[in-house]
């Protein structure tokens, strides 16, 4: 991930550039609703809720429920991701390979401005990857980026969509989807999070990135 900004003292731009998300899994035992890692590698704060793991071996797939059931929580490790039933027997036979959405957030601190301007760049490179970009708001100091709690979801507001996406994996091939969106309307807000995430279904498939150029202003 990188994070970097430019532009005079006035109008300083930040930009935001990631690539290669998602998170590679070896299956352990097996179970239709819940996936448990080989090795014990899953980050809650990564693993993506509500969007698909895939069976890559099965060639199935699930939206995914609870990122880790056994009790951790943050950015602690788990073992175990929960999702919708999958509809194979034995889902998750031991050694089979998973494809693990991986999301990241960026938080942007509202302190002394009232308008955030937002260009958005997401590429998926074929048809086994997907991209997407959610906005948040918040008035609580302490809400962080290892999750969405205590953060409310404003991207139909600002984007006019649930979610922006460049869906290879719908849309069966190489997509990209660019953008511009500004809150001008004066907003007294603590701070606003961006969260992006990758989806891919084939093996050593991550070919995805994101790029964001942010703007704040008084």
């Amino acid at each position: 991930m990188h994070r970097s900004s430019y532009g005079d003292s006035k109008a300083p731009i930040e930009f935001w550039y990631v690539s290669g998300l998602g998170i590679d899994g070896t299956a352990s035992g097996g179970d239709t609703d819940t996936y448990t890692q080989a090795t014990d590698t899953l980050y809650p704060s990564k693993v993506a809720e509500g969007y698909t793991i895939y069976n890559i071996t099965d060639g199935e797939s699930a939206t995914i429920d609870v990122p880790n059931p056994d009790g951790t929580n943050g950015g602690a490790q788990g073992t175990n991701i929960e999702s919708s039933a999958l509809t194979g027997a034995a889902a998750w036979a031991n050694g089979e390979t998973a494809g693990i959405p991986e999301c990241r957030r960026l938080e942007i601190d509202m302190a002394g401005n009232k308008y955030l301007s937002i260009q958005t760049y997401l590429h998926a490179g074929d048809a086994n990857n997907s991209c997407y970009l959610k906005l948040y708001a918040t008035l609580e100091k302490g809400a962080n980026i290892e999750d969405d709690t205590n953060w409310i979801d404003i991207s139909s507001d600002v984007f006019g969509a649930a979610q922006l996406s460049a869906d290879g994996i719908g849309g069966a091939g190489e997509t990209w989807d660019t953008g511009f969106y500004s809150i001008n309307t004066p907003t007294p807000v603590v701070k606003y999070m961006i969260k992006v995430v990758a989806e891919f279904c084939a093996v050593a498939g991550q070919d995805n990135e994101f790029a964001i150029h942010i703007m704040r202003s008084r």
